[in-house]
């Protein structure tokens, strides 16, 4: 990776050439009329305390969604409203939808639009925000675990400047698969709990249906929002965030001697972590920059995301040349990032030289639990100081034949200690096997080494290498299915949406599918 950024160098203030100026929503206004707020359906168990609207207006406004006409459920995640404590079955029910639609709040909760900046492409974009998102409410649940619930899609917020703040069914429905598609892999995620569809046009360029999109999370702070405040000068109200974020949900850094230096590093100890797990999934984000990633560790996910088929590691999300938002690049930019976050951080932590010790072990960690993830995958019950050089071997020979990257480490777990019977699988994936061949023998002697039992190291690694794909054309598939579809139930019968999400959330059940195969 590149040398840790100088946290000194202060990016300049002036939004990215092309921003769109936007009306200035930091004035004090008088708080709209709030959403008649449901009484009865899933949501009423809820008890939201709004801590966040509680932290003042620097860094949430009240607003007001424009309701989605004439709104019918699309999907709903089960395990996510499991999660929430909440039945599924309930979500189409007439209160439940009038919720999803942004035409009811929930019972005691406060629409909110927050503001937030970002780096994008390593410049400073200014000022961003929730364009077409409200935080409905938050609380915390009888066990004690935070939880906050945001709208996507349910018209413009104050920092939409001339945007309708309106979301495609197409595009909502692929950030549900993906979500469902991280959770189901124990990837830290930001959830999509539910779609909601209209007949009404969407905003982007799909051409689908109007949606709006309900995601649950622990809480949707950014590496931005503490941006935002640095830059605006607003030191006072960064440490009201600051403060709000470690007591909500890094309660153990209170008492610490210095919390604002633990803050910072725990930050980039989940980062690092959500990194690796990343790069071990095949998971390119295509999107890394300071207003996507989650102070709490958490994915958000980006248009452009995607996982690996045949491996490349120049892929990036959007398909287009390596670059910095490449699959092989990902480490980096995220480093970079919190190194950003660091720096807005500055004012509480104190100098210069804390923050850097409190980011300095964000390659170490990154490094170690990479490593962890892929000798999970191989089959590997210890550590070794060569394992290193048999990992760099395997992903050289990936990325010069562009082997499939899912079906390989399914076939992997055929593959035996004692003699090639069952190398025929991981063979066929290669254009060039007899470097296959050269790789497996040193893969095989480790193997030895360790002398376990091949059927209980396969059954392993069928734990930690998932059946189901989340391919391209699946996603196209299941997306266009339910695009052209109109009423029914969702996620039910013979729907491929539903089938595809229910696969999604048990990735390591049943038999190896055709997902799991190259095309």
């Amino acid at each position: 990776m590149p040398s840790s950024p100088d946290l000194n160098r202060i990016p300049g203030m002036a939004p990215a050439s092309g921003a769109r100026s936007r009306p200035d929503p930091g004035a004090p206004a008088d708080p709209p009329a709030p959403a008649a707020a449901a009484s009865t359906g899933p949501f009423a168990r809820l008890r939201p305390d709004n801590a966040w609207a509680r932290l003042g207006a620097p860094l949430g406004l009240p607003v007001s969604p424009t309701p989605l006409p004439a709104p019918r459920l699309v999907a709903v995640s089960e395990s996510a409203a499991a999660a929430l404590g909440i039945d599924p079955a309930g979500l189409g029910r007439p209160e439940a939808l009038a919720v999803l639609a942004g035409a009811a709040g929930l019972p005691g909760g406060l629409a909110l639009a927050t503001p937030w900046g970002g780096h994008r492409d390593r410049a400073w974009a200014g000022r961003l925000g929730d364009l077409r998102a409200f935080l409905l409410a938050d609380g915390v649940d009888a066990a004690g675990r935070p939880w906050a619930l945001q709208l996507e899609g349910a018209g413009p917020t104050p920092f939409a400047g001339d945007g309708d703040g309106r979301l495609s069914l197409a595009a909502a429905l692929r950030e549900m698969l993906f979500t469902e598609a991280l959770a189901g892999l124990g990837i830290p995620t930001i959830r999509a709990l539910a779609v909601a569809a209209s007949d009404a046009p969407g905003s982007d360029v799909d051409c689908s249906p109007a949606a709006t999109l309900l995601r649950l999370a622990p809480g949707f702070v950014r590496f931005g929002h503490f941006e935002h405040l640095y830059y605006c000068g607003r030191h006072d109200a960064l440490r009201v965030l600051a403060d709000h974020v470690i007591r909500t949900w890094f309660p153990e850094l209170r008492d610490a001697p210095h919390p604002y230096a633990g803050l910072l590093r725990e930050v980039g100890l989940r980062t690092a972590r959500l990194v690796a797990a990343w790069q071990a999934a095949g998971f390119c984000h295509g999107a890394i920059d300071t207003s996507t990633l989650s102070v709490l560790g958490l994915t958000m996910a980006a248009p452009s995301a995607s996982f690996l088929e045949a491996y490349d590691a120049d892929h990036t999300g959007a398909g287009t040349a390596a670059g910095p938002q490449a699959y092989a690049a990902q480490p980096a930019a995220a480093e970079w990032c919190c190194y950003r976050f660091g720096q807005a951080m500055l004012p509480l932590v104190g100098s210069i030289d804390q923050a850097q010790a409190a980011l300095a072990p964000f390659r170490r960690s990154f490094g170690d639990e990479l490593e962890r993830l892929l000798r999970l995958r191989l089959g590997l019950a210890q550590a070794r100081e060569r394992d290193r050089a048999l990992l760099d071997g395997l992903f050289a020979m990936l990325h010069q034949q562009h082997i499939d990257f899912p079906g390989f480490f399914q076939a992997l777990a055929q593959v035996r200690s004692d003699d090639a019977s069952g190398d025929q699988a991981c063979r066929a994936l290669c254009v060039e096997p007899a470097a296959f061949d050269a790789w497996v023998e040193r893969y095989r002697a480790r193997l030895r080494e360790e002398g376990r039992d091949d059927r209980l190291r396969a059954a392993q690694m069928l734990q930690a290498n998932p059946r189901e794909a989340l391919r391209e054309a699946r996603i196209e598939d299941a997306v266009r299915a339910e695009v052209d579809r109109r009423g029914g139930n969702p996620g039910e019968g013979p729907g491929t949406l539903g089938r595809l999400l229910r696969a999604l959330a048990r990735p390591f059940d049943g038999p190896a599918t055709a997902a799991a195969q190259p095309d």
